[in-house]
């Protein structure tokens, strides 16, 4: 892919998704929910970073991935978007099952906060609940 090459992404595996350019572009491609596009937006994802452009259509594509990137280089965002977008779809048909869904795991205590305020920026007006 030549925006992969061009932004020195490298990515391995079979039939990787190509990156994406932008939010705009995002939302578009995976007809995102509205809260969630505009949770996007508001946050101010309008540039995506380098592992936000390659993860974050993977990991909607439903594929497993490492990604290893600097600190500041948008790894939270980059899986909490895929995570939101699947838990809200998920939980916008009837018999969603109640309780957690989902555990994030993070190395210490001022990650976890950090993640959880993403989570209720990114989530926000999408009927999910978020604890630490």
């Amino acid at each position: 892919n030549a925006l992969r090459k061009a932004l020195r992404i490298h990515a391995y595996g079979n039939d990787v998704p190509p990156p994406v350019q932008s939010a705009s572009d995002l939302i578009d491609k995976f007809s995102l929910r509205p809260f969630l596009a505009k949770n996007i937006l508001t946050a101010g994802y309008h540039e995506l970073t380098r592992v936000q452009m390659q993860a974050i259509p993977a990991m909607l594509n439903g594929r497993e991935m490492l990604a290893c990137a600097p600190t500041g280089s948008g790894k939270t965002a980059a899986f909490l978007i895929p995570l939101i977008s699947r838990l809200s779809a998920a939980s916008h048909g009837k018999g969603a099952p109640p309780g957690p869904r989902s555990l994030i795991v993070v190395p210490t205590q001022e990650l976890a906060r950090q993640t959880h305020r993403e989570i209720l920026k990114l989530s926000q007006n999408g009927k999910l609940r978020a604890g630490v």
